[in-house]
């Protein structure tokens, strides 16, 4: 797969996220797990073995908020297909 192919079907899981509603630039563990069909504790284990999609931490005073782009999650799903093929 190119560079360019790589890119475009980055850009189609994006475009079928937003399909699916999830057309926000920064997504909740909540809405991932929604989209990836894995429940939010095998996020939180994934972001502690720093093997699941990149994710961002915002400071909120008392804890800091976990978001993920659409994008790192295209991402992700496109590198999850490449191994399994």
């Amino acid at each position: 797969m190119t560079k360019e192919d790589y890119e475009n079907e980055i850009q189609k899981q994006i475009k079928d996220m937003a399909t699916l509603g999830f057309k926000k630039m920064a997504l909740s563990p909540e809405d991932v797990s929604q989209i990836l069909d894995v429940d939010i504790s095998t996020l939180y284990n994934w972001r502690k073995k720093a093997i699941g999609p990149a994710f961002s931490q915002q400071d909120t005073g008392k804890r800091n908020k976990v978001i993920y782009t659409p994008r790192a999650i295209a991402a992700f799903l496109m590198n999850s297909q490449l191994k399994t093929v």
